[in-house]
C-alpha cells in the first residue's frame, strides 16, 4: 500500500476511534494484540484488520483524501463489494 494511503488509513482509524465505519466493531492497525479481550484466532483476528476504504470507488475516479478514506475492518471491506 503507497504510504500516502497508509497515512490516511491510520488516520482514518484514529479519527473513528479504532472502530469500522461501516459495522461498529474494534479493529486492529498494527497488531491483534491492540483487541480487547485477549487473542482471537487468526482467522478471527484477520476479519478485524483495519483497511482503508474509498467512499467513491477509485474506479470512479474517488481520490485519496482524507473525506474519501475510511477506516473498515477487513470483513466488511471485502464483504460489501459482492
Amino acid at each position: 500500500m503507497p504510504s500516502r494511503l497508509c497515512a490516511l488509513r491510520r488516520q482514518a482509524f484514529h479519527r473513528q476511534c479504532r472502530r469500522c465505519y461501516y459495522c461498529g466493531v474494534t479493529m486492529w492497525l498494527l497488531s491483534p494484540d491492540e483487541l480487547p479481550g485477549g487473542s482471537p484466532s487468526a482467522a478471527a483476528a484477520d476479519r478485524l484488520r483495519c483497511t482503508a476504504e474509498h467512499l467513491v470507488p477509485k474506479s470512479e475516479g474517488g481520490p485519496d483524501t482524507v473525506s474519501n478514506i475510511v477506516a473498515a475492518c477487513a470483513h466488511c471491506n471485502h464483504t460489501r463489494h459482492r
